[in-house]
């Protein structure tokens, strides 16, 4: 592949992030969409999705750190002390207890931290033992 143009068009609804490894292949493509939509050109990317752009002399690190700090501020629990598992060891989750009046809150948040299991593998087991009680989670949960 070597000489190989590489484009990458990211869409998700209405954002769109444009990279490659030839900038003058990417400028044309993004000339030619703009030219036959209506878009604007932010410029360099800075977040898409949740995820961080943080430029590097050595590339690009993608972070997910400030999603998760939102997420720890929704849930209110920016204040906890971190820890070295993704789980209690000692809770034993059931669907014993008393049911949530208005799960909304359990759900959303339970759904933020399944889009973290995408890049952060460790967390997976635990998210996924939290959505098992999406249809009625409890105060314990």
């Amino acid at each position: 592949m070597d000489g190989s143009v590489v484009t990458y068009v990211l869409v998700y609804v209405d954002d769109i992030s444009i990279t490659g490894n030839q900038p003058t292949h990417v400028q044309t493509l993004l000339h030619q969409i703009i030219s036959e939509f209506s878009i604007k050109d932010l410029g360099r990317l800075s977040f898409f999705l949740g995820i961080e752009a943080l430029y590097r002399s050595d590339g690009v690190l993608l972070s997910k750190d400030s999603y998760i700090i939102d997420l720890l501020q929704r849930a209110g629990m920016t204040n906890c002390k971190p820890v070295t598992t993704p789980m209690a060891t000692t809770f034993a989750a059931s669907s014993i207890g008393g049911v949530l009046s208005d799960p909304t809150r359990y759900r959303s948040i339970v759904g933020a931290l399944q889009y973290i299991t995408l890049t952060r593998s460790d967390v997976a087991y635990s998210v996924n033992r939290a959505f098992q009680f999406m249809h009625a989670p409890s105060e314990d949960h």
